[in-house]
């Protein structure tokens, strides 16, 4: 590394955030996943990102919902929010719906029995939690602990072939989120859940890591992947699934939605969709002068690292 490189290291590191923020478009009949053109971006304020961006039509009112983890550098944690879609696109009235005292995000939104259910990773809490909403959008009680003493990060639960199956990648600390993707199924998705034989199914740094809604497309079932083989969250590996049954799993790469630097989006790691809008989420550095002054001149320091920690070979 010579020393033009370090400087320029060094005042990255200085003056500069990762900030995430989302991207939205009209839904594209029969898109090949890994284009990214008509794809709007959603900004965050100042010293705040947006992330893991879910989408969700309500039968009630025939409108959509875009739910999203909304992370503070000053409070060093998140909360889940919310905006309104109108038609055209435009995501509107930003508010909080949910919030706890630990980090929240990766807000997976699920029905059953009649009843609106939210998700969200709880990792900080050691539990997997799912919520229901009483007041859609706006107010959510937590409804049952899942499963406790457990570590798992961006958990994704999908009906299949009569049965429950829950996908979630278990750490060990925040700086891991390598171990692998582990798969549980059940009769319901709050209570009898029994860890796949093959655990972990996957442990494959380039798609280990959840992504967004397991669908179906043509006749597959896609599983999108984070791949984070040189940095957390480089960009969405689509992977078809082959076989899950209750004693075996079997997927393999369909396709790879890749950041795009020259359009300001560094890196993506979550892809949503439903029949009207399809929404990713992305990294842009963010310039701020103050930020040595407020991380204590340290400039090795970095909030978004308590939870990302990327490392660039």
């Amino acid at each position: 590394m010579n020393i033009i490189h370090k400087f320029n290291h060094l005042w990255d590191r200085l003056f500069y955030y990762d900030q995430y923020f989302m991207l939205i478009r009209k839904a594209v009949r029969d898109s090949a996943l890994t284009d990214t053109v008509g794809y709007i971006p959603i900004y965050p304020p100042k010293r705040r990102f947006y992330a893991d961006p879910f989408i969700y039509k309500s039968k009630a009112d025939g409108k959509n919902y875009l739910f999203f983890e909304d992370y503070s550098y000053n409070e060093e944690k998140a909360h889940i929010a919310c905006m309104d879609v109108l038609p055209d696109g435009q995501c509107v009235n930003c508010r909080k719906v949910l919030e706890m005292e630990y980090h929240l995000s990766y807000p997976f939104i699920f029905e059953y029995g009649g009843d609106i259910f939210m998700m969200p990773e709880t990792k900080d809490n050691w539990t997997i939690e799912v919520f229901r909403a009483v007041r859609f959008p706006d107010e959510w009680v937590l409804h049952k602990v899942v499963m406790d003493n457990i570590r798992a990060v961006d958990t994704t639960i999908f009906n299949y072939q009569g049965k429950y199956w829950l996908f979630t990648n278990i750490v060990e600390d925040d700086k891991d989120f390598k171990p692998g993707l582990y798969i549980y199924y059940s009769d319901s998705p709050f209570e009898g859940w029994t860890s796949h034989p093959q655990n972990p199914v996957v442990t494959d740094t380039h798609m280990v890591r959840p992504a967004g809604e397991i669908f179906e497309r043509d006749g597959m079932l896609i599983r999108p992947g984070q791949d984070c083989s040189t940095m957390y969250g480089y960009s969405i590996v689509f992977n078809r699934i082959v076989t899950l049954t209750e004693s075996r799993y079997e997927e393999t790469v369909f396709g790879t939605l890749l950041p795009d630097p020259q359009a300001g989006r560094l890196y993506n790691h979550t892809y949503n969709f439903n029949e009207d809008f399809e929404l990713i989420d992305g990294v842009r550095r963010d310039f701020n002068f103050l930020k040595p002054l407020v991380f204590s001149f340290n400039p090795f320091r970095t909030n978004i690292g308590r939870y990302f920690h990327y490392t660039r070979k």
